[in-house]
């Protein structure tokens, strides 16, 4: 090896190091807004389920205009307690009159 050869190798270690540093970080976000998404899914779950369930037991008609809404957000808002997670909108499916 020639002396003016000497550490021609060390550019391209550290750019191929700076690749894969990228990539694995890359990684790590997707990873880290995978599981922000599976979260926030989790919780719309929990609010609806627990609304449901608060709802079988109470005496709200079904054509009640807005009290099955608002039973139906404060159940809600109860499931996502101390979730950190806010309640954006409240809408009832399958409802009659």
């Amino acid at each position: 090896m020639r002396r003016g050869q000497r550490g021609q190798a060390l550019p391209l270690v550290l750019a191929v190091w700076a690749i894969l540093l990228a990539v694995v970080f890359g990684a790590f976000q997707l990873g880290r807004a995978h599981l922000v998404a599976a979260r926030a899914q989790t919780l719309a779950d929990l609010a609806a389920i627990s609304a449901a369930r608060s709802l079988l037991g109470s005496h709200v008609p079904v054509g009640a205009g807005g009290r099955l809404e608002a039973a139906t957000r404060g159940a809600a808002v109860d499931a996502l307690g101390g979730t950190g997670a806010q309640l954006r909108s409240v809408r009832v499916v399958g409802r009659t009159g």
